[in-house]
């Protein structure tokens, strides 16, 4: 391993893409499940314990752009070049295999020009993820400002979290839980101080930049420890409440700007970083891993719809067990697909 390569951010980019891959895996048959069963309250579990996923990987994004200097010129032709390229081949791929593995296995017929172009242009449901990327790449110069003096950076991060997690997070507890109509009328008072800049996924860029420089107590990590796993029971229990109250599934403290998820997420990025990972043989395994998270994100999609078609999902045993056996299946079939597509010259550069 090189003294350069920050060997924390392996680990985490491995278990981040792990996370993605079991959250997508534990959402099947969650959504028009009995929200008092048993079986129900198990996907919840499993969804509430890797909600962390995607802010980590913006959080990694951010450590690595935001600690070193990058030229524009080179974060267009590369950086970007390259996620714009792959998410077309893969947005193309997804618009046509999608509906025509449809229509062999139901016979239902869903392909016409104006499906496959617009499903071109927005991509398979996990690839909204390309487009967040991209778009924080190109506000990049403008976000590094932020990390420029420690007190702006600080400043940024409090009225980030008070404006678009705590504040909003507070306003559905008390509509899901109270009914308080004039909630509402909060909710549009945020909304019309456009305060566009803290709301987005720039905060976690910053973020994993902060705290990837920042050194913190062994008190400290304990309460950041605490409050992650505060932040899962947190999800389980407001998803579970809030989804008995209205007889369905409720999705609202799952989504990424929640108090409780972001808890998560920092506890597992502080708790990754502490770690010491000395094993050389390890790190290298899990260096190699890394290199392919990427591939195997944008591909384990595919691999899921091939087992849905073979009747392998989460309702085949109990969830308990389902869930993390087909995890492991796409996992392991993901990583290598990505694994040989990565090992095709010129294709291996631009697609994954």
């Amino acid at each position: 391993m090189t003294k350069e390569r920050v060997v924390y951010f392996d680990y985490l980019r491995v278990f981040a893409m792990l996370a993605v891959i079991v959250l997508h895996i534990a959402t099947q048959n969650w959504e028009n499940g009995d929200v008092y069963g048993f079986q129900w309250n198990v996907l919840n579990f499993y969804d509430s314990l890797v909600r962390w996923g995607v802010p980590v990987f913006v959080m990694i994004s951010g450590a690595l752009f935001l600690g070193r200097k990058v030229e524009i010129k080179k974060l267009y032709t590369k950086n970007i070049s390259r996620l714009a390229v792959a998410f077309i081949v893969w947005s193309v791929f997804y618009a046509l295999w999608l509906p025509l593995s449809k229509l062999v296995l139901t016979g239902e017929n869903t392909l016409s020009l104006n499906t496959i172009a617009s499903e071109i242009i927005t991509g398979a449901y996990h690839m909204w993820f390309i487009p967040m990327i991209i778009g924080l790449y190109v506000c990049l110069p403008i976000i590094k400002q932020f990390t420029e003096n420690k007190k702006v950076t600080e400043y940024y991060l409090l009225f980030s979290f008070i404006f678009a997690f705590a504040v909003p997070e507070i306003l559905n507890i008390i509509k899901d839980f109270f009914g308080f109509q004039i909630i509402e009328s909060f909710s549009k008072l945020l909304s019309d101080m456009h305060l566009d800049m803290l709301l987005g996924y720039s905060f976690y860029f910053v973020l994993g930049y902060y705290l990837s420089n920042k050194e913190f107590t062994k008190k400290q990590r304990g309460a950041l420890y605490l409050s992650g796993v505060s932040g899962f029971i947190i999800t389980v229990l407001l998803t579970a409440l809030a989804s008995r109250k209205t007889g369905s599934a409720v999705e609202t403290y799952y989504l990424n700007f929640n108090v409780n998820v972001l808890f998560e997420a920092v506890a597992v990025f502080v708790l990754f970083k502490k770690m010491n990972f000395k094993n050389e043989k390890i790190n290298r395994l899990m260096f190699n891993f890394s290199k392919y998270s990427f591939g195997a994100y944008l591909v384990h999609i595919f691999v899921i719809s091939l087992l849905i078609a073979v009747g392998i999902n989460t309702s085949i045993v109990n969830p308990l067990l389902s869930v993390p056996l087909v995890s492991f299946i796409v996992i392991v079939a993901s990583f290598l697909i990505s694994f040989i597509i990565n090992k095709i010259p010129f294709i291996n550069k631009w697609v994954v």
